[in-house]
């Protein structure tokens, strides 16, 4: 088993593995939280959560109005 430490340690380093342009926030309910932002301009969130043992990754979608 890896530890909490080990957890975000990896996170950030499959982050930088990837060259991808990446900043670290603060969120009361996560241990470690980072904003990806793609070539495309999409961006993707990471974190990993201080209340359970879980990586959460989330993106946006946006949905066009109905026709």
């Amino acid at each position: 088993m890896f530890t909490r430490d080990q957890v975000a340690s990896k996170i950030r380093e499959w982050l930088e593995a990837e060259k991808w342009k990446l900043s670290e926030f603060r969120d009361a309910n996560f241990q470690l939280a980072y904003k990806i932002v793609l070539s495309s301009g999409r961006e993707i969130y990471v974190g990993l959560e201080k209340s359970v043992e879980r990586v959460t990754i989330q993106n946006t979608l946006l949905i066009p109005p109905r026709r």
